[in-house]
C-alpha cells in the first residue's frame, strides 16, 4: 500500500529548524512532533542553502553597485 504524503506549512518547517539551530537534537525534534528524521534534515539542507544563496545574491549585488560607483568615477 502506498503512503500517504503530507505537505507541512511552512511556519511548522520553520519552527523545527528553529528548534535544531537552537540545539535540539533531530531525534528529540523527530519524537516530540512525529515527523521523520530525513524530513527534518532535508528541510534544514534546503534552509541552509536557500540562506546562502541569499547571501551570495546579497554580496553580488553590492559588488555591482560599488564596480558601477568605481566605473562612473574614472
Amino acid at each position: 500500500m502506498k503512503r500517504k504524503h503530507y505537505v507541512y506549512p511552512k511556519d511548522i518547517k520553520k519552527a523545527v529548524i528553529d528548534l535544531y539551530n537552537n540545539g535540539r537534537s533531530c531525534c528529540e525534534i523527530s519524537s516530540e512532533f512525529n515527523i521523520s528524521k530525513s524530513s527534518i534534515y532535508r528541510w534544514i539542507k534546503n534552509y541552509k542553502e536557500k540562506t546562502e544563496k541569499s547571501k551570495k545574491d546579497f554580496e553580488n549585488k553590492i559588488l555591482k553597485e560599488a564596480l558601477g560607483i568605481l566605473a562612473r568615477d574614472k
